[in-house]
């Protein structure tokens, strides 16, 4: 009777040696296209941020009669709804994805005095990074006040004593939720529909609470243009 031949020890360390050095080249690849991956979408998504500003602000979405930006959070660019306008069938404005709105770092739901801004994202869904980013609405705009104006993105346009409206400015940011994991890059949007980017080197936030907390490395702002020009990238 033929007796069956299984693997040797030296054949099977073998096999594992060439699988080792197999996975050792593809896995960085693979995770290097998925990071590429992840700023491609954060970009894209910023865009679409700007869009929703621009019919924010010309349609009057939040119908306070003042043509204007929303500047308050990201997350109100879905849920903001007209429940105090007198509108028979109010519902949410939706002008962003919810996957955007539910990976915003910063939202105001809860602190406004006026009723129609209120809603809690998190009644649309779980608050999560979308494809590894999170979003934020600027504070200032760090060049306007290095000359003197007021470079602060949130002003009380309509007199509600809220500041979560611009007459002609917002700006966003895409910033990954896990440094070298989920991306590399910063991303920055104004209304020029201007794009930047920036490698900090380091995380931007600090993952494990929902929504994660700045780590100071990057201070929320729209950077100064001799800032931009030294340590931005212009995307095309």
């Amino acid at each position: 009777m033929e007796t069956k031949r299984g693997f040797t020890l030296i054949e099977l360390m073998i096999v594992i040696a060439i699988v080792a050095v197999v996975a050792a080249i593809a896995i960085p690849g693979l995770l290097s296209s998925q990071r590429a991956g992840n700023e491609r979408n954060a970009s894209a998504s910023l865009k679409t941020i700007a869009t929703a500003q621009s019919d924010f602000r010309s349609n009057d979405r939040d119908n306070n009669g003042i043509r204007d930006f929303w500047t308050g959070d990201v997350a109100g660019l879905y849920s903001i709804d007209n429940t105090s306008t007198g509108a028979t069938s109010p519902s949410a404005i939706k002008l962003v994805e919810v996957s955007v709105a539910l990976a915003d770092l910063f939202t105001m739901a809860g602190s406004l005095s006026n009723g129609n801004y209120a809603n809690d994202i998190s009644t649309f869904g779980v608050r999560s990074a979308k494809a590894g980013y999170w979003y934020g609405s600027l504070l200032e705009d760090q060049q306007t006040s290095a000359v003197g104006g007021d470079g602060l993105y949130r002003q009380d346009t309509d007199g509600t004593g809220d500041r979560v409206h611009n007459m002609s400015r917002f700006a966003a940011a895409a910033i990954p939720e896990t440094y070298g994991a989920s991306g590399n890059r910063v991303f920055l949007l104004n209304e020029g529909n201007t794009q930047f980017s920036r490698d900090f080197g380091s995380d931007v936030v600090t993952a494990g609470t929902i929504p994660p907390a700045p780590t100071g490395v990057y201070d929320g702002t729209w950077p100064t243009d001799a800032t931009l020009a030294s340590s931005w990238t212009k995307m095309d």
